[in-house]
């Protein structure tokens, strides 16, 4: 498939529906086996084969993820503004744009620049696309640049807004990371016991939810 694929590629003049399906198809198969560095290659090239701009920005989006994931950053960030420039994000790829360049941030500095990204991502979770549990994800890896930068009126800041909106019947998971975020805030905060209990409850729902 993979051979296929960048031989329709190297055939296509301009753009070619065709071999940027092949090309996505690849990628795809290449991230199973953790091949990072060839996906980002195959979905940017399956995204310069694409003449649909919102599935370019997807494809861009998606090789961003993987330069990411494969430990290449200066990659990510150039294919980050490479989808930006489409002006053709969804709200849901725009989100994840946003994401990534925020984690980005954080791993490269300044890091509360990172912070601010994830927290601008958070709110467009909820009112875009009513994803409250997405916007906890990112206000988690929000948390990271908080505790990093020892700032903890921010941090303090992250927690609540967690809180204000885990929903009642929040996952598993969505309930993990509020307990964990809510307790280290709580530690570094100066109220261990309230920390710990907090970190206790993220160890319970985790415990009890072998599969996550």
């Amino acid at each position: 498939l993979t051979r296929r694929a960048w031989h329709l590629a190297a055939a296509a003049v301009g753009t070619d529906d065709a071999a940027s399906a092949a090309l996505e198809g690849a990628a795809r198969q290449s991230l199973g086996r953790g091949g990072y560095t060839s996906a980002a290659a195959a979905f940017e090239r399956a995204a310069k084969l694409s003449d649909d701009p919102q599935r370019r920005a997807m494809l861009l989006v998606a090789a961003a993820e993987a330069a990411w994931d494969g430990g290449a950053g200066e990659r990510t960030l150039g294919l980050l503004n490479e989808a930006e420039a489409t002006a053709a994000l969804t709200a849901r790829n725009r989100l994840a744009a946003r994401r990534l360049a925020g984690r980005l941030m954080i791993n490269r500095g300044p890091m509360m620049q990172g912070r601010a990204i994830l927290i601008e991502a958070a709110e467009l979770a909820l009112s875009e696309l009513d994803a409250p549990e997405e916007a906890i994800a990112m206000l988690t890896d929000a948390s990271v640049a908080c505790f990093l930068a020892c700032d903890i009126r921010a941090f303090g800041d992250t927690a609540r807004r967690i809180v204000e909106i885990l929903p009642t019947a929040a996952t598993p998971a969505a309930r993990i990371r509020a307990a964990l975020v809510t307790g280290g805030e709580r530690i570094i905060g100066g109220d261990a016991g309230a920390g710990a209990d907090a970190l206790r409850e993220a160890v319970a729902i985790a415990d009890s939810h072998p599969e996550l």
